[in-house]
């Protein structure tokens, strides 16, 4: 399954709910790859689960401008 988070890295937008499904799944042994495009105030937080992850699981891109590279991210992410 492959994952992709667009927005802002902050509590508001929910990405640290998703990064503690995605550790609980990736402990069930569940195929996903998350990425996640953008910044904020949680960036840091992102990069350690990141890290902690592995890049199999999780890459952190940052902010990727509306266009081609963007719209292949969305084209290659199953939700």
């Amino acid at each position: 399954l492959r994952v992709l988070f667009a927005g802002r890295l902050t509590a508001a937008k929910g990405v640290l709910v998703l990064l503690e499904a995605v550790r609980r799944l990736a402990a069930a042994k569940t195929p996903l790859m998350v990425e996640l495009l953008g910044t904020g105030e949680l960036a840091e937080a992102c990069a350690e689960a990141a890290a902690d992850l592995g890049p199999e699981v999780v890459r952190l891109r940052g902010t990727l401008a509306y266009g081609r590279p963007f719209l292949d991210a969305v084209a290659a992410a199953d939700m």
